[in-house]
Formats: structure tokens, sequence, C-alpha cells
């Protein structure tokens, strides 16, 4: 691994471009925040996240509205899923 030193100053520093970090980042910049900084270690984005194809499901976000019933449905899910978990 190749040591290189920067001095670099932000607001927001997310490690990582996987989609909790790219919506860790897009939140932060929404919420006011205008020096927001992603790194990422790997020479593409997306991290883990990209090996699914970029395939995820995100209940009762602002831009599905409509499109999924409500937070029952998604809770519903998300109880079922995690059900085998240890």
């Amino acid at each position: 691994m190749q040591n290189t030193q920067w001095d670099v100053e932000t607001d927001v520093l997310v490690i990582g471009s996987g989609k909790g970090a790219m919506a860790a980042a897009v939140s932060a910049y929404e919420m006011g925040c205008r020096d927001v900084l992603l790194v990422e270690k790997a020479d593409k984005l997306g991290g883990t996240s990209a090996l699914s194809g970029g395939v995820i499901w995100m209940p009762c976000n602002r831009y599905s509205r409509g499109l999924y019933p409500a937070m029952v449905f998604a809770y519903q899910a998300a109880k079922h899923i995690t059900r085998y978990q240890d």
C-alpha cells in the first residue's frame, strides 16, 4: 500500500463510495454542508454495492412515492428478511 500524505480541510469527510457512503455525502450536502469530500481507495466507485449491480430497495423514499405501499409494508419486509439472522 502506498503511503500518501495530503492536507485537506473539509466540513464532511466520507470514506468509501458504497451506497451508504454516497447517501451520506448527498444527505450532508442537502442538509447544508457545501464542503463534502468523498474518498475511495479503489479505482472505481461503488464499493461492494457495485457487486449487486446497483439493485437496492429503498422503501418510502421521496423518489418512489406511490410506487410502494406505506411504511408498514417496509417494516414487515425488513422483519421477514432479518428473521434468519443470529
